[in-house]
């Protein structure tokens, strides 16, 4: 023990002083912890298994051959492909879609024909064992030309098993098939299409698309190096067909993960700065308790540094350790969630070590940094007033600092807002401004109780008969022990309303695009012209348009998004503009429609979203690049639309080319033009209009006339594709509600300990009063008043802290994604959070005033003087 240096003596006096103040800090770093280990582990499961199942998908194809833009080409081109050097196989491969029912007209319990659309992938099932796509739970893979593979989906939607008789409905001859097994698929929620593997001639027949394919899949000769054969042979292949490497069609793939990890990484800076807080609040309220010990260690020779550095080990030595203890509990967590929804991650558990590296660097410095202010303290202890009285009162000037330094931080955060590129000001917020946003509200909690205390105390006093004035003096001389823990408490409110806010606002900003009179039909084999001509004479369609998705690059400058981080891929909808425009669903912000549609009928202008002009200025007489890397052309803006939907609706529909980017935001271009330059004219998407005033009824039987008029289609009304949104969106505000509570939670952990710590320190000043007459029940009413006067705090604070946070949050949205969000306070949400918050710091106290109420006046007496 002579050996190890004096500050770790200190250190361990300070943590073991308290054992139980020192454990509920430590949980709360622990928990801390767990969720940052969770999250990261969840985040690296997710990735492993996105790829397992892409490279289902894929097979095991070394490469492959597409068209540049997504389109699908000649089939003709598989014999080319197998002329090729070193290749043991290679094989087309199609998309579409097929409407199926039972032969044998079994219906459900509402008496409506089983029938399902199903959304298929056609393969050459000669060639299929070389490739090794699909895995079957229940039979076989089809072998013949009539038969299918199913997935759960369809099998439920159908109540089919091998052997049961479909029927594919369509116009002309009719096609049998025979379900062969049901291949493994997740269940994933609403918004799955049933799907289905068959032969890829029966699928290119069903749908009058013979001779096409999407893509072919080449396997190697094992040995042979990929990347040189592609080299090699890619001259072979010509425009606009593209020979790769089948590491291409995951591409984009490393995008979102780069940005989940910065996203993770943010928010542990930001949890371990909150869990500073804590682990400040507890440290500074043992200093007040431990004067008279760093004054006795002064006397015997410890200098000012060795306290200062006995704090300092303290904080970083206990946060450690909890932050080590949460890294198995994490583990642990997201290993149960793991093998409960084992189905859907077939990968199993993928452990993120930068997590773990994470949540130790994190714990350590959340206590190093939480200890800084209590260090100072302990290293600034007078002797002589330390082992004399310890009733001193509160600094005001000291109190007026820590307002100033609380405005400063956000004066920064403000000043940063005018740094002129986007991306920069983006980072400067998220890296320096949330930071100091977090250190301002938390420092601002102390002049804010302040502020509270002189308000609400005598009527507090007045109603809870509390003798005048002994509420308002013990706020007064504790206001630093009382306004910081508000300040930890006020984290979880600001969550819970800056989210709602944000989530509110998005969800109306999305679900506004569309309209009850707008109604979706999707095919992703594209429809005929007959097929659109039918879907126009329906009972109950106003209008309707045609309209091809097509996703291009932006080629030279990333409009939307964070270079790096978001895709560089918008949705280009191609349609023919008079037709369209007299629809006139599409609400025109800037340009001259004459002149619009009179460029976009020469081909190589276009319309832009309104996106594009809020975060990039793009606008009329704005030039830009489309294409692909190899294959690109300039276009002129023409004008500035909003996109009717179309962007939701793509969305909606998952309509996106299999192997490409998914894109964002819209651009509108002629049939003409998509030709000319990108090779395609297919409408897969068919906008109609509806009556808004029709009921949920007349769309079911506009559905089943639409799958009737076009076999393979799918329907959505604009109140079906709203009510999903709403939904989802609904489940995200919820998780985002735990999220908030569990903060609070987390706080109120330290904050019992803290107020636990107060009551020992002041409990000879508690049972003064005992002794000269106030009953138990006084001195609990005091207790539990101040900590709802803490927990006021931490809603007011909090408050002002998310509605700030959404204000950034709606400025954000407007410089990476061009969205002009509206700022609505939820006012109910508010007030949740005040009450959550209230009910938080009186939980917090409760523990300790039935601790307080079981001493004898005696036994407080005997206590500290505080």
């Amino acid at each position: 023990m002579d050996s190890i240096p004096p500050s770790w003596h200190i250190a361990r006096l300070s943590l073991l002083g308290r054992p139980s103040r020192t454990i509920l800090v430590g949980v709360s770093v622990a928990l801390a912890s767990t969720l940052v280990v969770t999250i990261s582990c969840a985040f690296a499961t997710a990735l492993t298994n996105i790829e397992a199942r892409m490279g289902a998908l894929i097979g095991e194809a070394d490469a492959r051959v597409v068209h540049q833009h997504g389109a699908e080409f000649d089939a003709s081109e598989i014999e080319l492909v197998r002329s090729l050097p070193d290749i043991v196989a290679a094989a087309g491969r199609l998309s579409g879609s097929i409407s199926v029912k039972r032969t044998d007209g079994a219906i459900d319990s509402q008496g409506r024909e089983l029938h399902a659309t199903l959304q298929c992938k056609g393969t050459d099932l000669a060639e299929d064992r070389a490739f090794d796509q699909v895995k079957y739970i229940v039979g076989r893979s089809p072998e013949s030309e009539n038969e299918i593979g199913i997935d759960p989906l369809a099998a439920d939607l159908l109540n089919a098993q091998p052997g049961t008789l479909l029927s594919v409905i369509r116009f002309g001859d009719p096609v049998q098939l025979t379900v062969t097994g049901v291949f493994e698929r997740p269940t994933l929620g609403a918004l799955q299409r049933p799907k289905g593997h068959l032969s890829r001639r029966v699928l290119a027949a069903v749908n009058d698309r013979d001779g096409d394919v999407s893509i072919i899949s080449i396997v190697l000769q094992k040995g042979v190096d990929t990347n040189q054969w592609v080299k090699a042979n890619a001259a072979k292949i010509a425009l606009p067909l593209r020979l790769e490497n089948i590491e291409l069609a995951k591409s984009g793939l490393d995008r979102p993960t780069r940005g989940s990890e910065i996203a993770l990484a943010v928010a542990t800076m930001l949890g371990f700065l909150c869990c500073s807080f804590i682990v400040a609040t507890a440290m500074t309220t043992a200093i007040g308790e431990q004067q008279r010990m760093f004054a006795m260690a002064r006397c015997i020779g410890a200098s000012r540094a060795q306290l200062f550095c006995g704090q300092l080990f303290a904080g970083a030595a206990l946060c450690l350790i909890a932050g080590a203890a949460g890294i198995p509990l994490g583990i642990a967590t997201i290993w149960i969630a793991t093998e409960y929804y084992r189905e859907m991650l077939p990968a199993g558990l993928s452990v993120s070590w930068t997590g773990i590296a994470m949540a130790i660097v994190g714990s350590t410095a959340a206590g190093i940094i939480g200890a800084m202010w209590p260090a100072w303290k302990a290293s600034r202890v007078s002797v002589l007033r330390a082992l004399g009285t310890q009733v001193s009162a509160a600094s005001v000037r000291g109190i007026w600092i820590a307002g100033v330094c609380g405005l400063g931080c956000i004066a920064i955060q403000l000043a940063l807002l005018a740094i002129p590129d986007q991306e920069s000001r983006f980072w400067g917020y998220v890296l320096g401004g949330l930071p100091l946003l977090h250190i301002a509200f938390f420092v601002l909690s102390v002049p804010t109780l302040c502020v509270v205390g002189r308000i609400f105390s005598p009527w507090l006093e007045s109603f809870l008969r509390i003798p005048k004035g002994l509420l308002s003096g013990s706020l007064a001389a504790n206001p630093w022990r009382f306004g910081l823990v508000a300040g930890a408490l006020m984290v979880g409110v600001s969550v819970l309303v800056s989210t709602w806010t944000n989530g509110n606002s998005i969800l109306n900003d999305i679900s506004e695009r569309i309209r009850f009179g707008d109604a979706f039909v999707f095919k992703s084999t594209g429809f005929s012209a007959a097929e659109t001509n039918r879907l126009r004479t329906l009972p109950g369609v106003t209008s309707a348009a045609a309209v091809g998705y097509l996703p291009l690059k932006i080629i030279g400058q990333q409009v939307l998004g964070l270079e790096g981080l978001s895709t560089p891929n918008v949705v280009c909808i191609g349609f023919d503009s008079q037709p369209f425009l007299q629809m006139n669903r599409l609400e025109w912000i800037k340009g001259d429609p004459t002149y619009a549609v009179k460029r976009l009928s020469e081909g190589d202008a276009i319309l832009v979203a309104e996106e594009f002009l809020t975060a990039r200025g793009i606008g009329p007489g704005t030039w830009i690049e489309l294409g692909s890397e190899s294959d690109h052309h300039r276009f002129e803006v023409v004008g500035v639309v909003g996109a009717a939907g179309l962007d939701v609706a793509t969305q909606f529909f998952g309509i996106q080319s299999m192997y490409m980017e998914h894109a964002v935001s819209c651009v509108f271009m002629d049939f003409s033009g998509v030709s000319k330059y990108f090779g395609s004219r297919e409408a897969f998407l068919v906008q109609m209009g509806i009556a808004e005033e029709a009921t949920t009824t007349d769309e079911e039987k506009l559905a089943t006339a639409v799958e009737a008029a076009a076999p393979g289609a799918v329907f959505a009304s604009g109140r079906a594709i709203r009510k999903e949104i709403l939904r989802i969106g609904g489940i995200m505000l919820t998780v985002s509600t735990f999220v908030a509570l569990g903060a609070m939670i987390l706080a109120s952990l330290a904050a019992g300990g803290v107020i636990a710590a107060g009551i020992a320190t002041r409990s000879f000043e508690l049972g003064v009063l005992e002794a000269v007459g106030a009953s138990r029940g006084l001195v609990s009413r005091l207790i539990l008043t101040e900590s709802l006067l803490i927990g006021i705090t931490a809603g007011i604070t909090g408050s002002a802290f998310g509605i700030y946070l959404a204000w950034m949050g709606t400025r954000c949205y407007r410089d990476m994604a061009g969205l002009e969000l509206s700022l609505k306070i939820p006012i109910g949400v508010v007030v949740g959070g005040f009450v959550a918050a209230c009910l938080a710091a009186i939980l917090a106290a409760a523990p300790a005033v039935g601790s307080l109420t079981r001493r004898s006046p005696r036994e407080l007496l005997g206590g500290a003087k505080g």
